[in-house]
C-alpha cells in the first residue's frame, strides 16, 4: 500500500507553477476582468473615503464624498481597462503596448480623481487618495503585463481579453 501512496504522489506532484495555474489563478480572474475589479474598488475606496472623511466633514460630505469615489472608482477602473486594452492594441510592440497602458491609464485615472474631489469640496483629497495609489499602480501594471503576456503567447490574436486568452492558457495543462 506504501508503494502506491508513493506511486501516485510522483504522478500527481504539485510544483508552485502548477498550484498557481490549477488552485490560484482560477480565484483570480474574476478580479482581472472590468466589472469584477471594478466593483472591488468601488465598494473598497468608497467606504475608505467616507471613514476617512467624516470627521472633519460632517456624515454628509463623508457621504457624498464616498458615495461620488465609489461611482469613480467603478467607473474608472472599468474605464481604465477599456482604455488599457486600446491602447495596447495600438502600439507597435506588445512592449510598447503595456508600458503606454499602464502610463496612460495612470495618468488619466489621477487628473479625473483630482478634479472631482476639486470640483466637490472634499475635505481631505491626499488622504482619500493615498491608500489607493499602490494597488492603483499594482493593478494597471499588472494588468498590461497580462497583456503583453497573453500577446506573446499568442501573437496572431488581436484582441486579448484575459478572461479568454489567460486563464484558457492557464487551464490547457490540466
Amino acid at each position: 500500500m506504501n508503494s502506491k501512496v508513493i506511486k501516485f504522489n510522483q504522478e500527481r506532484a504539485f510544483t508552485v507553477k502548477a498550484l498557481w495555474r490549477h488552485y490560484v489563478w482560477p480565484l483570480l480572474v474574476p478580479f482581472f476582468t472590468p466589472v469584477g475589479s471594478a466593483l472591488v474598488g468601488a465598494l473598497s475606496y468608497g467606504a475608505w473615503t467616507f471613514v476617512v472623511n467624516v470627521s472633519s466633514g460632517g456624515y454628509f460630505i463623508a457621504l457624498r464624498s464616498g458615495l461620488v469615489h465609489a461611482v469613480m472608482s467603478f467607473s474608472i477602473t472599468y474605464g481604465s481597462v477599456m482604455l488599457m486594452r486600446a491602447v495596447f492594441k495600438r502600439a507597435a510592440t506588445p512592449l510598447q503596448g503595456a508600458i503606454l497602458a499602464v502610463m496612460t491609464a495612470l495618468c488619466l485615472t489621477y487628473l479625473l480623481l483630482i478634479s472631482v474631489h476639486l470640483y466637490i469640496g472634499t475635505p481631505h483629497i491626499l488622504w482619500t487618495l493615498a491608500p489607493g495609489l499602490l494597488p492603483t499602480i499594482g493593478y494597471d501594471t499588472i494588468y498590461s503585463v497580462i497583456l503583453y503576456r497573453a500577446a506573446k503567447l499568442n501573437p496572431q490574436k488581436t484582441s486579448t481579453p484575459i478572461s479568454h486568452s489567460i486563464s484558457g492558457d492557464c487551464r490547457e495543462e490540466s
